[in-house]
């Protein structure tokens, strides 16, 4: 059943509920069934790996302002920051800046 932005369907009780507040969109209620965050140009959320909506990324991965999600650093890097995948604030291994 769609119910629309904001609200999921239960299929035990047949009804639509709504989600957690920072999800936009969700598989069910609490703040970890998050399909994608509320939009804020204030405090953007991104949608971590755990499927919660967060201020910030876990480590190995970096904030993607596009889609709203915490996406993998490259590989090269052990840490990224910036808006892209190989923006390495420390390298992975045995590999250095140049």
């Amino acid at each position: 059943k769609d119910c629309g932005t904001g609200m999921f369907g239960d299929t035990t009780k047949g009804t639509c509920d709504t989600c957690s507040p920072s999800c936009l969109n969700c598989t069910a209620g609490t703040s970890s069934d998050c399909k994608s965050c509320k939009i804020s140009t204030t405090n953007p959320l991104y949608l971590n790996p755990d499927f919660t909506c967060q201020l910030q990324c876990p480590g190995g991965y970096f904030k993607d302002p596009t889609i709203h999600k915490c996406m993998p650093c490259d590989g090269t890097c052990s840490t990224c920051g910036g808006s892209q995948e190989n923006d390495c604030l420390t390298c992975a291994g045995n590999r250095y800046f140049v």
